[in-house]
């Protein structure tokens, strides 16, 4: 069952960024096809520094428009042991370091919503040195949290 939970956090992050870009005039297709590129992150509390024990899951679609340089976020959340009191894009970081803010979130699921990288925060996004996390009251550190990485396949472009 929650498998299946965790699947439907997925398609939706996926409706989400979909229904987002159809609002904005933007193209529905994977952005592979046109000037950006998508990357994807999976929120555990294991993956948060130091590592977290919770129920909580989130999933996150990203899409990155070279152009303008901005970072777009589909991200839904669940389980967490309270309200979320804080979400953010951090960077640039490994996933065994923390890092400052670069893009502050809305904290009720789901989140979608756009922000702007400059030239450090593009490099790391590029290295996989960017992550999100959720917080809440009993873990201000960040309850669960995800490192940004590239979706790739046969028609994966490469960030400049």
């Amino acid at each position: 069952m929650q498998r299946l939970t965790h699947f439907a956090l997925a398609a939706a992050c996926v409706c989400l960024l979909i229904g987002a870009h159809a609002r904005e005039g933007l193209s529905a297709q994977p952005a592979e096809f046109g000037e950006g590129s998508v990357f994807i992150a999976t929120l555990t509390g294991a993956q948060e520094n130091p590592q977290v024990t919770t129920n909580g899951i989130g999933y996150a679609l990203f899409t990155f428009n070279q152009k303008t340089s901005t970072l777009c976020v589909a991200l839904s959340f669940s389980g967490l042991s309270s309200d979320a009191i804080a979400a953010h894009v951090h960077g640039p970081a490994d996933p065994d370091e923390n890092a400052g803010v670069l893009i502050p979130l809305s904290i009720t699921s789901p989140v979608n919503q756009c922000g702007t990288l400059d030239k450090n925060g593009r490099k790391a996004l590029k290295a996989g040195r960017l992550y999100v996390n959720v917080h809440t009251p009993a873990n201000q550190g960040g309850e669960i949290r995800g490192q940004i990485l590239p979706i790739k396949g046969p028609h994966y472009k490469d960030p400049d």
